[in-house]
């Protein structure tokens, strides 16, 4: 048996599990025709099941139409279930704004799920091997990538197979010439003006011949390396989003307290990790030492515009990511007049019930505000906080101006205005979800009581 047919046979049995029923990606070329009778002597032998998609661009006419009918042919005489599937790459590049490589791999790897899905396959199988490897990595390293992005295909991604990245070019044509295999070309390798082509025909030809005759190999080790080292600090991410990561009101905040405890690898990749868990897509180097930045630096009130329409907001230890910049609502006012008690009054974000209740001092909480009746000697009003409001909270250190209390509080600027303030003239009562204002001692027999709530007072508590 020829060395080239021992190799590729020995990496499809290594990669793809016995008994398995796989979908088989074959182009036509010689890396992809070296994989589909691969699987037919495997199939042979019992070990897997396969079939056929063949994808048609629709870019390149009749020698395109040509491949499909090459495919076809050796599906019928290896006895391969074969379909094709045509897809326009030209109209999905205008759709989504992809380059006609990105768009053709978008539409490929749809059509692959789909039919894997409809055969029942548990992999998709494709012949990807070292020279693409080495190619991908070079031309990650040119366009700008992380650690993440030069570590370039694994074996397997999900249910993508990629047996053959072990093998070489050179290989796989030496596999088809032993085994007589007619493989397609595809001109448009051939075309200088794709990137890819340019790394694979002019670059790596002179890298091999002037500074290393084994850059392939060199490449996809490194490439192996990072992944590995990518793998690891993977999972350090993974822990600290899991005790860092809430979702509040559809926005996702992150808990940036002794950020600067945490290695600065383990930073970014967890700030780059937020925003693709917001929606956004990859977050380039600029954008995330800025983020980085805003989030050492821990000061409060700082904001940054992402890609995608994505903000990220900083205040008191925690990163926000939201859609949109954060309005303040407008002012609020709601004059309860005399004739309050038991009365519901609409306020931004539910109601409140005001009630007078005779007696010992009512139960507190976040969801009430309770002040002795004798000392509101003017009409109660609901509202939000105005310039100059000052504030005593029960228990706190006297009377200081509400805005440093919010900031005692750690509360949010976009969420100052949220808070609904009970008020009697000039005088603060209380705030709904934080503190009740101090009342001094004094026997008080009468008290008014405020709620936040949709049901009402239970109980008549």
């Amino acid at each position: 048996m020829h060395s080239a047919v021992k190799k590729l046979y020995r990496q499809l049995k290594k990669h793809i599990p016995r008994g398995s029923k796989v979908l088989l990606a074959v182009s036509g070329g010689a890396d992809s025709l070296a994989m589909a009778d691969g699987a037919v002597r495997l199939m042979e032998e019992g070990w897997l099941t396969a079939t056929v998609l063949h994808v048609e661009h629709g870019l390149r006419g009749a020698e395109a139409l040509r491949d499909a009918e090459a495919v076809e042919k050796f599906c019928m005489e290896c006895g391969l279930p074969y379909k094709c599937v045509h897809v326009d790459v030209a109209a999905c590049c205008a759709r989504k704004k992809l380059s006609l490589e990105a768009a053709a791999r978008f539409l490929r790897y749809e059509a692959l799920e789909r039919e894997a899905e409809a055969v029942h396959a548990s992999y998709i199988v494709t012949g990807h091997q070292l020279d693409d490897q080495a190619e991908t990595v070079l031309l990650r390293l040119l366009r700008g990538t992380a650690a993440s992005g030069l570590g370039a295909m694994k074996m397997r991604t999900g249910n993508i197979l990629r047996p053959l990245l072990s093998l070489c070019r050179a290989d796989l044509e030496a596999y088809c010439v032993a085994r007589n295999i007619v493989c397609c070309h595809d001109s448009s390798n051939d075309d200088m003006a794709y990137t890819r082509n340019r790394i694979r025909h002019e670059l790596l030809p002179y890298l091999e011949k002037n500074f290393n005759s084994s850059i392939k190999k060199s490449l996809v080790h490194t490439a192996e390396l990072l992944r590995e080292d990518e793998e690891f600090l993977a999972g350090l991410v993974k822990k600290q989003l899991l005790e860092r990561v809430a979702d509040k009101e559809g926005d996702l905040l992150l808990d940036t307290r002794d950020w600067m405890q945490i290695v600065a690898p383990v930073r970014m990749r967890m700030l780059r990790e937020c925003y693709f868990l917001y929606g956004g897509g990859e977050l380039g180097y600029q954008h995330t030492t800025a983020l980085d930045r805003i989030c050492l630096s821990g000061r409060s009130g700082k904001s940054l515009k992402l890609p995608g329409k994505i903000f990220a907001g900083y205040a008191y230890g925690m990163l926000r990511f939201y859609r949109e910049m954060k309005s303040l609502r407008k002012g609020f006012s709601v004059i309860c007049g005399e004739d309050f008690d038991g009365k519901r009054f609409t306020v931004p974000g539910g109601e409140v019930v005001l009630k007078i209740i005779t007696g010992k001092t009512p139960q507190m909480g976040n969801d009430k505000v309770v002040y002795p009746l004798e000392l509101c000697s003017d009409t109660i009003e609901l509202r939000s906080r105005r310039n100059g409001d000052r504030f005593s909270p029960l228990n706190g250190a006297g009377m200081k101006k509400l805005k440093d209390y919010f900031i005692d509080k750690k509360i949010p600027r976009e969420e100052r205005n949220e808070k609904v303030l009970v008020c009697c003239g000039e005088i603060v009562l209380g705030i709904f979800g934080m503190d009740n204002g101090a009342f001094g001692d004094g026997n008080y027999d009468k008290w008014l009581v405020a709620k936040f709530t949709s049901e009402g007072f239970e109980n008549g508590n």
